[in-house]
Protein backbone atom coordinates (compact mmCIF):
# COMPACT_ATOMS: atom_id res chain seq x y z
CA UNK A 1 0.00 0.00 0.00
CA UNK A 2 2.74 2.43 0.96
CA UNK A 3 4.75 1.61 -2.17
CA UNK A 4 1.70 2.33 -4.36
CA UNK A 5 1.30 5.73 -2.73
CA UNK A 6 4.98 6.49 -3.21
CA UNK A 7 4.89 5.44 -6.85
CA UNK A 8 1.80 7.56 -7.51
CA UNK A 9 3.42 10.56 -5.86
CA UNK A 10 6.60 10.01 -7.87
CA UNK A 11 4.59 9.78 -11.10
CA UNK A 12 2.75 13.04 -10.32
CA UNK A 13 6.02 14.75 -9.49
CA UNK A 14 7.63 13.59 -12.76
CA UNK A 15 4.62 14.74 -14.80
CA UNK A 16 5.09 18.24 -13.39
CA UNK A 17 8.81 18.21 -14.20
CA UNK A 18 9.42 19.70 -17.66
CA UNK A 19 12.29 18.24 -19.66
CA UNK A 20 12.49 21.10 -22.17
CA UNK A 21 11.24 24.69 -22.18
CA UNK A 22 7.56 25.03 -23.03
CA UNK A 23 6.34 27.57 -25.60
CA UNK A 24 2.93 28.57 -26.90
CA UNK A 25 2.55 27.97 -30.62
CA UNK A 26 0.45 30.95 -31.67
CA UNK A 27 -0.51 33.19 -34.53
CA UNK A 28 1.15 36.58 -34.57
CA UNK A 29 -0.71 39.02 -32.38
CA UNK A 30 -3.55 40.94 -34.01
CA UNK A 31 -5.40 44.08 -32.95
CA UNK A 32 -9.16 44.02 -32.62
CA UNK A 33 -11.46 46.88 -31.68
CA UNK A 34 -12.62 46.65 -28.07
CA UNK A 35 -16.26 47.01 -29.10
CA UNK A 36 -15.90 44.01 -31.45
CA UNK A 37 -14.51 41.93 -28.58
CA UNK A 38 -17.40 42.93 -26.32
CA UNK A 39 -19.84 41.82 -29.05
CA UNK A 40 -18.30 38.33 -29.30
CA UNK A 41 -20.65 35.49 -28.50
CA UNK A 42 -20.76 31.76 -29.11
CA UNK A 43 -20.83 31.19 -32.86
CA UNK A 44 -19.19 34.55 -33.67
CA UNK A 45 -16.31 34.60 -36.12
CA UNK A 46 -13.17 36.57 -35.26
CA UNK A 47 -11.28 37.51 -38.45
CA UNK A 48 -7.51 37.53 -37.98
CA UNK A 49 -6.58 39.43 -41.15
CA UNK A 50 -4.25 36.69 -42.43
CA UNK A 51 -4.26 34.73 -45.67
CA UNK A 52 -1.74 32.16 -44.46
CA UNK A 53 -0.43 30.98 -41.11
CA UNK A 54 1.97 33.50 -39.55
CA UNK A 55 3.07 31.59 -36.44
CA UNK A 56 5.39 32.32 -33.55
CA UNK A 57 6.69 30.66 -30.39
CA UNK A 58 5.72 32.72 -27.34
CA UNK A 59 6.87 32.39 -23.74
CA UNK A 60 6.15 34.88 -20.94
CA UNK A 61 4.63 37.43 -23.36
CA UNK A 62 7.74 37.48 -25.54
CA UNK A 63 8.08 36.20 -29.08
CA UNK A 64 11.11 33.92 -29.17
CA UNK A 65 10.92 32.67 -32.76
CA UNK A 66 8.95 32.85 -35.98
CA UNK A 67 8.06 29.47 -37.43
CA UNK A 68 6.54 28.00 -40.57
CA UNK A 69 4.33 24.94 -40.87
CA UNK A 70 5.48 21.95 -42.95
CA UNK A 71 4.11 18.49 -43.57
CA UNK A 72 6.38 15.48 -43.74
CA UNK A 73 4.32 12.49 -44.80
CA UNK A 74 1.48 12.23 -42.29
CA UNK A 75 3.23 14.40 -39.70
CA UNK A 76 2.97 18.14 -39.12
CA UNK A 77 6.14 19.94 -38.10
CA UNK A 78 7.19 23.52 -37.56
CA UNK A 79 10.54 24.88 -38.64
CA UNK A 80 12.16 27.87 -36.95
CA UNK A 81 12.79 30.50 -39.63
CA UNK A 82 13.92 33.44 -37.50
CA UNK A 83 14.81 34.18 -33.90
CA UNK A 84 13.36 37.22 -32.28
CA UNK A 85 12.86 38.52 -28.76
CA UNK A 86 10.37 41.35 -28.43
CA UNK A 87 7.35 42.23 -26.39
CA UNK A 88 4.22 40.67 -27.84
CA UNK A 89 2.02 43.74 -27.26
CA UNK A 90 1.94 45.46 -30.63
CA UNK A 91 -0.27 48.42 -29.83
CA UNK A 92 -1.19 50.44 -26.79
CA UNK A 93 -4.51 52.03 -27.52
CA UNK A 94 -7.81 52.77 -25.87
CA UNK A 95 -9.73 51.54 -28.93
CA UNK A 96 -7.91 48.27 -29.61
CA UNK A 97 -7.01 45.07 -27.77
CA UNK A 98 -4.03 42.87 -28.54
CA UNK A 99 -5.36 39.39 -29.26
CA UNK A 100 -3.19 36.27 -29.23
CA UNK A 101 -4.59 33.05 -30.68
CA UNK A 102 -2.77 30.00 -29.33
CA UNK A 103 -2.77 26.55 -30.90
CA UNK A 104 -1.35 24.93 -27.75
CA UNK A 105 1.87 24.35 -25.86
CA UNK A 106 4.90 22.58 -27.27
CA UNK A 107 8.24 21.58 -25.78
CA UNK A 108 11.24 22.66 -27.82
CA UNK A 109 14.70 21.33 -27.03
CA UNK A 110 16.57 24.19 -28.68
CA UNK A 111 15.78 27.42 -30.45
CA UNK A 112 17.99 27.80 -33.49
CA UNK A 113 17.41 28.48 -37.16
CA UNK A 114 16.28 25.45 -39.10
CA UNK A 115 15.37 23.39 -36.01
CA UNK A 116 12.22 21.32 -36.60
CA UNK A 117 9.65 20.32 -33.99
CA UNK A 118 6.79 17.87 -34.43
CA UNK A 119 3.36 19.27 -33.63
CA UNK A 120 1.35 16.19 -34.53
CA UNK A 121 0.10 15.92 -30.95
CA UNK A 122 -1.54 19.37 -31.12
CA UNK A 123 -5.11 19.77 -32.24
CA UNK A 124 -4.28 22.36 -34.90
CA UNK A 125 -7.93 23.36 -35.31
CA UNK A 126 -8.53 24.06 -31.60
CA UNK A 127 -7.70 27.66 -30.69
CA UNK A 128 -7.47 29.51 -27.38
CA UNK A 129 -7.96 33.29 -27.59
CA UNK A 130 -5.96 35.37 -25.10
CA UNK A 131 -6.47 39.06 -24.37
CA UNK A 132 -3.87 40.71 -22.12
CA UNK A 133 -2.45 37.26 -21.26
CA UNK A 134 -5.85 36.10 -19.94
CA UNK A 135 -7.80 33.28 -21.58
CA UNK A 136 -10.89 34.92 -23.07
CA UNK A 137 -12.41 32.30 -25.36
CA UNK A 138 -11.95 28.94 -27.05
CA UNK A 139 -12.84 28.14 -30.60
CA UNK A 140 -11.88 26.42 -33.81
CA UNK A 141 -9.93 27.46 -36.86
CA UNK A 142 -12.04 28.31 -39.94
CA UNK A 143 -11.57 30.14 -43.23
CA UNK A 144 -13.85 32.93 -44.42
CA UNK A 145 -13.32 34.20 -47.98
CA UNK A 146 -9.76 32.78 -48.02
CA UNK A 147 -8.97 34.54 -44.74
CA UNK A 148 -8.05 32.76 -41.51
CA UNK A 149 -10.55 33.21 -38.68
CA UNK A 150 -11.59 31.74 -35.33
CA UNK A 151 -15.15 30.61 -34.71
CA UNK A 152 -15.91 31.13 -31.01
CA UNK A 153 -17.17 27.98 -29.30
CA UNK A 154 -16.90 28.98 -25.64
CA UNK A 155 -16.49 32.31 -23.84
CA UNK A 156 -14.39 32.13 -20.68
CA UNK A 157 -14.36 35.73 -19.40
CA UNK A 158 -17.62 37.51 -20.07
Amino acid sequence: MKSETQSLNLRKMMEKQKLYPEYDLAFEKVCVKKKNIKNLEIGSVLLLGMNYLHMVLVKDSEIHAKVKLDNVGDYSIIEIVSLKETDVNKYDSKKYENVLCSLGKINCKKLELGHKVSISSLGIKEIEVFIDNNLYAKGKLVTVDDEIAVEIGELINE
